[in-house]
């Protein structure tokens, strides 16, 4: 999801609606891309965010764990970025 968002916006990008009154609905980006036109909501955004905030993490912690020479510990650092990195 968070790859299809990244190409729809740098690709795809056609409108971008900011109402702070809230007369046409929640904040959102307007992208075409491949014929096919979305709408993606402040809340989309946020979700999407928030999933790569954890890759950060789970990126480093991959290649601490890819560098552990005991394989136990490596699987110990694996089963770490599962249950605290990844949604």
């Amino acid at each position: 999801m968070a790859l299809e968002l990244r190409n729809r916006i740098s690709h795809g990008l056609i409108g971008i609606t900011a109402d702070p009154f809230g007369n046409r609905g929640d904040a959102h980006l307007e992208t075409e891309l491949n014929g096919e036109k979305r709408k993606h909501t402040h809340s989309d955004l946020e979700h999407v965010m928030r999933i790569l905030s954890h890759m950060v993490w789970a990126i480093g912690s991959l290649s601490d764990a890819a560098r552990q020479k005991d394989p136990k510990k490596a699987e110990n650092a694996y089963v770490g970025i599962r249950l605290n990195h990844l949604p």
